[in-house]
């Protein structure tokens, strides 16, 4: 996998030294509106503008308004130069077919809100440099390059297989992305201004060769592969109902070991990561909610990575397996929770340790009989750490049911206890009356007993 090669500036200065290229007989180069009434849709047809003359030049720009034709279409093998295409306020709907041809836009691009729609075939290569900015919306099979301070600020973009946008320099994307190719982030690139993100089936978004630390974009979905390289993804919570699963990893075009992941959105929001990724630089969680899931059967793959988890503020949780040791809260002052909703066991593979400002949140359902429950491989509880029982349901459990809240596979005890549950102590949750027992289960567990 390689990031496209970038059409040769050399021959962009010289375009912009010639002001334009003649592709065939006598076409003269020069800003010029789209007729009302041209005889086809080809770009180097002279007659379908006014004046005769094809925009192609550094300077030029082409405007659209209303026409008979608004299919536009550049030849195969031609080499595009623009400023901009402006569309009028009358324009009809508009969309610029780049087939087995090269545009490039150092100007302007494509301002305003437009209705226009490019379609890059295969083989092709639409380009923007400077700080023109391309606001259409875009069907992509072939290359797209953003360079130098270009932007996409906004807009729908669809990617096809064998597809690929890059960004370089200090470029920045923004929009609605839907990708079945691929998404490179190179440099001091930025995609801040992203809504959403999907990668879908082949389709890959690749952060290998950004600069570090890495790249902030929205919570993606579908089931794509991420690529870090060594670099840290930030995600941002958009309260999606589709999940991510596909797989972060490292690697990408650029190499590079060591990736990383970190959540960040206000609280109440959520991210949820269902997938199997590799990447092994750990994950950080500072703001929202993280909750990672796999199939009840599927007791190896992981959506977070081996590295180990630190939940600085926000959540964590889910029924997914964390590979690395959990850490929640920083003892800094900041809530930060271990959120066990019920479902299944979260296992811990490593060690689990709940600082000062860490929170354990268990939720029962006395009417299903089921309860939140971690398992991890040594147990720390700090000082000043809390633990949080919820009931779903109000329903009477009998005498003498164990319900186990935390699964020490170590053969050491638990350190510590929670500083508002003591060992032997007990807790009221509806209809019921817990006491809890340090060294329940086999020995070293968390457990909570119904008492009369």
């Amino acid at each position: 996998m390689n990031s496209p090669t970038e059409l040769p500036r050399t021959l962009l200065l010289i375009l912009a030294v010639l002001g334009g290229i003649v592709v065939s007989g006598n076409l003269r180069a020069g800003s010029a509106t789209w007729s009302t009434n041209p005889i086809s849709g080809d770009w180097y047809t002279a007659e379908n503008w006014n004046p005769n003359t094809v925009p192609n030049g550094p300077n030029d720009v082409a405007t659209l308004g209303a026409s008979s034709i608004t299919t536009l279409t550049f030849p195969a093998s031609s080499t595009t130069v623009l400023d901009s295409i402006i569309l009028q306020s009358e324009a009809d709907f508009y969309t610029v077919v780049v087939k087995e041809s090269s545009l490039t836009f150092v100007g302007r691009g494509i301002p305003g809100l437009t209705g226009l729609f490019f379609d890059v075939a295969s083989r092709s290569t639409l380009i923007f440099q400077g700080t023109s900015e391309c606001r259409a919306g875009i069907y992509n099979s072939g290359t797209i390059l953003f360079q130098d301070q270009s932007s996409r600020p906004m807009g729908s973009t669809m990617g096809d297989t064998g597809g690929a946008i890059t960004w370089s320099d200090q470029s920045s994307a923004g929009g609605y992305f839907y990708t079945n190719g691929g998404l490179y982030f190179n440099d001091d690139s930025t995609a801040e201004k992203v809504s959403s993100l999907g990668v879908i089936g082949p389709g890959f978004a690749d952060i290998s060769g950004h600069n570090a630390p890495g790249l902030a974009i929205p919570e993606p979905y579908g089931e794509g592969d991420i690529y870090l390289g060594a670099n840290n993804l930030t995600i941002s919570s958009t309260d999606r109902i589709y999940p991510f699963n596909g797989s972060m990893k490292d690697g990408g075009a650029n190499g590079g070991t060591g990736g990383s992941l970190t959540k960040v959105g206000p609280p109440g929001s959520r991210a949820i990561l269902d997938g199997s990724s590799h990447y092994t630089g750990g994950t950080t969680i500072l703001g929202g909610v993280l909750l990672i899931q796999t199939e009840i059967f599927d007791t190896s793959s992981t959506p977070i990575g081996s590295g180990d988890v630190h939940v600085n503020a926000g959540g964590f949780g889910g029924t997914g397996h964390v590979p690395g040791n959990v850490i929640v809260g920083t003892g800094e002052g900041t809530p930060a929770s271990l959120i066990l909703s019920g479902h299944r066991v979260f296992p811990i593979k490593q060690s689990l340790t709940v600082a000062s400002d860490g929170l354990m949140e268990v939720t029962i359902d006395s009417q299903a009989r089921r309860h939140g429950e971690v398992s991890a491989r040594g147990v720390t509880l700090t000082s000043g750490a809390q633990i949080e029982v919820s009931d779903r349901s109000g329903s009477k459990m009998a005498t003498g049911t164990v319900l186990i809240l935390i699964k020490n596979t170590a053969d050491t005890p638990i350190t510590g206890t929670f500083a508002n549950l003591s060992d032997g102590g007990t807790l009221t949750v509806n209809a019921n009356t817990y006491q809890a027992n340090y060294e329940g289960g086999d020995g070293n567990d968390l457990t909570l007993s119904v008492v009369p």
